[in-house]
């Protein structure tokens, strides 16, 4: 077993969100367009590792910025959530990964971002990677590194399943463009999608998940959205149910999902119990705009019993 420096580590695709929240789509070329409303918030990776902290987990984040005013955001947004930017780099005359993010009522949504400085080898923190108990990135994160800058990240990540930690992968929309998805996959212990990115993984292997999980060894997590959300291991799927909330916006959602899940499954929660903790998480982060909505431990396991979910020790310290 790891001795363990941190819980979760969070590699790179921190954003600085902006929401408008307009009228509808589309908006077309000469379009004056004025927003009900505007909030700027932490997107993207950052969300994840805010829903870890905020549940209980020690987390540390991997990635670069800019010397801009949302580096400074996102430096000074996860340090007043707990979780440690030792290995943050402000990068001189660089410009901080952005997305705006135009909401459209009826849960529809627009973005349009920008990444921020790629990752170097010196970026890579092989000695917190391989002592930490869980470690996340995503397909955006793989996007902001050269090869050789894999090359060294790939390194950690298997000495840290070596060391026994697990590795969650979520590829996100930029799935089909990934290069060497499949020795990318041979580095993860669970990888997380939603409904559209599950299918086009199936179709990328040519084979179902159910026998994907046995034949690769992996454990799948997808998320249904509004339909909840199905875990599959060795072959055996398992189905959580949603809860019914009034949505505001979607946008976060997985993020938080991903938080949720791999907080209580690092935290020894069976598969069916941390999809239905990260179900809950997320239909609570769905009532509002930007990391606001995210729950603390303490509302989520007070919801959880609301709904009759909760075990008698699910609150107990883990």
């Amino acid at each position: 077993m790891v001795d363990a420096l941190v819980d979760l580590s969070v590699v790179s695709d921190c954003v600085a969100d902006e929401f408008f929240e307009v009228n509808g789509f589309p908006i077309v070329e000469g379009s004056v367009v004025l927003a009900r409303s505007s909030v700027v918030s932490l997107g993207g990776s950052c969300t994840v590792a805010i829903t870890a902290s905020r549940l209980g987990l020690r987390v540390t984040v991997v990635d670069n910025v800019g010397e801009d005013a949302f580096g400074d955001m996102v430096l000074e947004g996860l340090e007043k959530e707990g979780v440690s930017v030792d290995h943050v780099r402000r990068v001189r005359g660089g410009t901080t990964s952005r997305c705006i993010v135009l909401l459209g009522g009826g849960g529809k949504h627009a973005f349009l971002g920008t990444l921020g400085p790629k990752l170097t080898e010196d970026d890579i923190p092989l000695g917190v990677l391989t002592r930490s108990r869980g470690i996340f990135f995503d397909g955006y994160t793989l996007t902001n590194m050269t090869k050789r800058v894999y090359s060294k990240f790939a390194i950690g990540l298997g000495q840290a399943r070596m060391n026994g930690s697990k590795v969650f992968f979520d590829p996100g929309p930029v799935l089909k463009s990934i290069d060497e998805l499949d020795d990318v996959v041979d580095l993860c212990d669970v990888i997380l999608m939603n409904e559209s990115e599950a299918e086009a993984f199936s179709s990328l292997y040519e084979r179902e998940l159910a026998e994907l999980s046995s034949v690769l060894g992996k454990t799948f997590v997808v998320k249904l959205g509004p339909n909840g959300s199905l875990v599959i291991h060795d072959g055996i799927k398992l189905y959580s149910p949603p809860f019914a909330v009034e949505v505001r916006t979607s946008v976060g959602a997985g993020d938080v999902f991903n938080g949720a899940f791999i907080w209580a499954f690092l935290s020894g929660f069976r598969y069916a119990e941390s999809c239905m903790l990260a179900n809950l998480a997320a239909a609570l982060k769905v009532t509002g705009i930007g990391t606001s909505s995210i729950p603390t431990r303490e509302r989520l396991f007070g919801e959880a019993k609301k709904s009759g979910l909760a075990g008698s020790n699910w609150d107990a310290p883990k």
